[in-house]
């Protein structure tokens, strides 16, 4: 004798229904985490200090902080207020092409080099609402591959 299936049909059906975890839920479930007292010496560990650097700063450490959004913000020099964004991007730029030969001299192929070229740009916007570019990026040329995190653009 073989079983024979039968169709029931479901009188209630199922409701899905959003609620609020309570306080208590997640007090209870983070006390009891293994992660719970990582968090807090990681929380409560001071701050290192920052030490003097062994050697004063030259220009272009300076220039270096200031692109890499280090000192992004309102700045105030000799009673004038600027405000400094600085952004450090990476461009794959081609170096140099070489020709390659075969044994009778012949040019069989060009061998382009590239390397990646780091360009920072420090945007200036003054209190007279003029904005000033600073920028080590060279003139944007024919043979540029690729920029990372956006174009470098002259003002």
């Amino acid at each position: 004798m073989k079983p024979v299936a039968t169709l029931q049909l479901v009188s209630k059906i199922p409701t899905l229904r959003r609620t609020r975890l309570g306080n208590d839920v997640i007090l209870d479930t983070l006390s009891r985490s293994p992660l719970r007292s990582a968090l807090l010496r990681e929380v409560a560990a001071p701050t290192p200090p920052i030490g003097r650097p062994l050697l004063p700063l030259k220009a272009g450490h300076l220039a270096l902080v200031l692109a890499g959004g280090l000192c992004d913000g309102i700045i105030e020099a000799n009673g004038t207020r600027y405000l400094i964004i600085g952004t450090l991007t990476s461009a794959l730029r081609k170096v140099s092409t070489k020709d390659q030969l075969d044994d009778r001299g012949v040019k069989t192929a060009e061998i382009d080099t590239f390397r990646t070229r780091y360009e920072m740009s420090v945007r200036c916007l003054r209190n007279d609402g003029t904005i000033e570019n600073y920028s080590s990026a060279a003139e944007p040329a024919t043979d540029d591959l690729e920029s990372g995190a956006g174009a470098l653009d002259a003002d």
